[in-house]
């Protein structure tokens, strides 16, 4: 009697769990033992799979959306490109550049490769919220505070560098070519290779503008030390007002600083931020 109230109070706690069939009772010295539940591997494999299942699914929501509007934002370039390509072509016209096309579709290629490229620069902000939508669960607290900031300042120098070349380095270098060539060429561009000359140097100054997020990620992973690098920062200023020198269109020191300056000053920033981080 005694045994069955003991089998049925066993059972009544572990009425919750649904583990019935794990009871085993055994008669050892009027004692019953009671086996311990068993996870089931199934249910984990299905937990995977539904996991697996759910992140994919996310993935290809987010990546449709991401495309959908990259696509739109192209169109919308597209139908202004006309306009796009007047303001680039002012700091050409400013040096007397004249343009033309050397085919009859290369104006039509070229507004739509500046319309490509310029939604995907337009779409930068969207294709980044939802990429740190998606890893942010992944992610520790630790590597959050790490990664989302570096992220961040990563987008924000860049288009920096954009902003740089458009309204000083790539205007101060047209100069320069304009000076050289004077009374020597008159001076007629293809306005497919002019697009090409400047979306080259847009993009050039903004990895160039990365200089202290490498330094940062060179620094806590353990390739450089801060020492060492901080030990090279004469051969960064020498290399640097070499090439403003050659890039500014006068010998006149304050352009050569203006140009080099922005470079020296990122380098040192990106060794003070790795220090403090």
């Amino acid at each position: 009697m005694k045994y069955i109230k003991t089998l049925n109070k066993t059972k009544l706690q572990l009425k919750n769990y649904n583990v019935y069939k794990f009871i085993r009772p055994v008669h050892q010295k009027n004692k019953m033992i009671v086996e311990k539940p068993k996870i089931l591997e199934n249910t984990q494999i299905d937990n995977t799979k539904q996991s697996l299942s759910f992140h994919i699914s996310e993935l290809r929501d987010r990546s449709f959306l991401v495309i959908i509007s990259v696509l739109l934002l192209i169109l919308f370039n597209f139908s202004i490109s006309k306009e796009i390509i007047n303001i680039f072509e002012q700091n050409g016209l400013q040096q007397n550049f004249s343009f033309i096309q050397l085919s009859p579709g290369e104006f039509f290629t070229t507004s739509f490769d500046v319309s490509i490229l310029m939604g995907l620069a337009c779409s930068i902000p969207i294709t980044l919220y939802h990429i740190s939508n998606y890893i942010n669960p992944g992610l520790s607290a630790k590597e959050i505070k790490l990664y989302f900031p570096l992220f961040l300042g990563s987008i924000i120098l860049f288009f920096s560098g954009v902003i740089f070349s458009f309204y000083i380095l790539s205007p101060l270098t047209l100069t320069f070519f304009s000076n050289f060539n004077e009374n020597s060429v008159e001076i007629t561009l293809s306005i497919k290779k002019y697009f090409d000359f400047y979306f080259q140097f847009l993009l050039a100054c903004g990895i160039a503008f990365q200089i202290p997020i490498i330094q940062i990620i060179l620094i806590k992973s353990k390739v450089i030390t801060y020492e060492r690098m901080l030990s090279l920062w004469k051969w960064v200023i020498v290399f640097n007002t070499v090439l403003g020198a050659v890039i500014t269109p006068s010998t006149d020191p304050v352009t050569q600083l203006f140009t080099s300056a922005p470079l020296i000053v990122l380098y040192f920033l990106g060794l003070l931020i790795a220090k403090r981080v």
